[in-house]
């Protein structure tokens, strides 16, 4: 015999009459009231039902109504891209002073400006290549092919 569980109570078989104590329990159970449902109170369950989508929409719209977050310096974008264009000039400056400096301190430093010129032309050359092969496919196989004959 395999005890199966049927309810909460634990039987050895399914039995087809009820006993004595089988009576006393449904009437235990009867007798003792359910506890009653619990009331928990919650701000936002007592305006839930339409009005927080309402409230919430209204929210949203009143956080997309702050401003333009994008050009806060006031300038225009001509005057925008003079600015960008000044930085950039002054980076490549300073960038081929320190390329300079390296190249006349020492000819190890003259052969690491080189390697990085070689390194830089041929990342050029694969990035050209990449664009004709998206542009057309076709054209890119021929040139691959009549570059290796």
């Amino acid at each position: 015999r395999v005890p199966r569980a049927v309810g909460f109570r634990w039987r050895a078989s399914p039995r087809r009459h009820f006993s004595a104590r089988d009576a006393c329990e449904q009437v235990d159970r009867a007798r003792t009231p359910s506890p009653p449902p619990r009331l928990v109170s919650h701000p936002q369950l007592d305006t839930m039902a339409r009005g927080l989508s309402r409230e919430q929409s209204k929210e949203k719209n009143l956080k997309k109504q702050g401003g333009n977050k994008g050009n806060t310096e006031g300038l225009t974008p001509q005057a925008r891209a003079e600015r960008d264009a000044a930085a950039m000039a002054a980076k490549k400056a300073a960038k081929d002073a320190a390329k300079a400096e390296l190249a006349a301190s020492s000819a190890e430093g003259a052969a690491a400006v080189a390697e990085m010129e070689k390194r830089k032309a041929a990342q050029r050359q694969a990035k050209n290549d990449r664009k004709l092969d998206n542009f057309n496919p076709q054209l890119a196989k021929a040139a691959k092919n009549a570059g290796k004959k």
